[in-house]
């Protein structure tokens, strides 16, 4: 059963990558994140890029991660998750292989810095540590209205901020969470269906989603108390440009604006912060 929790290279990556392609494709915008995880694969984003400047850019962010590690006498090509070694990888490299397929095929629009506002239409990269809470409330910040994650050990990450469809890589996962996790993708190893046609399926229940069709995370009320920055958050923050805009941004049924939420992100921890936040209306 080991092997299957790490089929995300075959089933839920690429399958999210397939519906990453067709949101460009009537104009939507994607945002793939987590520097650290697509370390070693870097050159298959680089390759796409729009152009010379935003290749640069997304080194000049790898650079910069292996600055952090060594710094604090650690390095980019290791493995420090223990999940990642029960469920079969070798290294960290292995696994970016994996991370980069969610990023589909079309061209790479830009490079964003952490909470930094996307602007560009179509396929783009944010700098974000590879610990989820903290790059998907990068993300939220950025302007990303819903997140698709995908999960082959079964994460319950629900991000009230905005709402949070997640995959499973492999069937066993889904029959043990199926009431906390959106659809399975599973399927594909189980040779039932292909990856086109998950990917269709997923881009499906973002489309339902986006009008409304709540998540699982939503039916249950989780993730109100899942936004986080810490110190690592806050020390991407101060490396973006701050051109920061107040643009209204709907997340579910509350209104925040980019500004705050922003605010917040590279704010100091203040108690129950997340809470009154997930309860009070915003002015826009």
């Amino acid at each position: 059963m080991r092997r299957l929790r790490w089929f995300f290279r075959h089933t839920a990556n690429p399958a999210l990558g397939n519906a990453v392609d067709r949101l460009v494709s009537h104009g939507g915008t994607a945002i793939l994140s987590e520097t650290p995880e697509i370390y070693g694969a870097e050159h298959l984003l680089t390759r796409r890029a729009a152009s010379r400047a935003i290749g640069e850019r997304l080194i000049e962010r790898i650079h910069w991660w292996e600055d952090y590690t060594a710094r604090n006498h650690g390095a980019m090509n290791n493995n420090p998750s223990p999940g990642n070694k029960a469920g079969g990888l070798t290294t960290i490299l292995e696994k970016s292989l994996g991370a980069i397929a969610k990023g589909g095929t079309t061209r790479l629009e830009d490079v964003y810095e952490y909470a930094q506002p996307v602007t560009a239409k179509g396929f783009v990269f944010m700098d974000t540590p590879g610990y989820d809470p903290v790059s998907a409330t990068g993300q939220v910040a950025g302007g990303a209205n819903m997140i698709v994650f995908t999960t082959g050990r079964g994460s319950a990450y629900g991000c009230a901020p905005a709402p949070s469809l997640k995959l499973s890589t492999n069937s066993e996962l889904w029959l043990r969470q199926q009431e906390d996790i959106d659809l399975n993708c599973g399927e594909i190893a189980d040779g039932r269906v292909n990856v086109d046609q998950v990917g269709a399926e997923i881009f499906a229940a973002i489309l339902a989603t986006a009008s409304g069709q709540k998540t699982k995370s939503e039916l249950f009320g989780y993730g109100q108390q899942e936004f986080v920055r810490g110190s690592l958050a806050r020390s991407c923050s101060d490396r973006s440009s701050g051109r920061w805009r107040s643009n209204g941004l709907k997340l579910s049924a509350v209104v925040l604006t980019r500004a705050r939420f922003r605010r917040w992100v590279s704010a100091g921890p203040a108690p129950n912060r997340a809470r009154r936040l997930g309860k009070k209306k915003a002015r826009s």
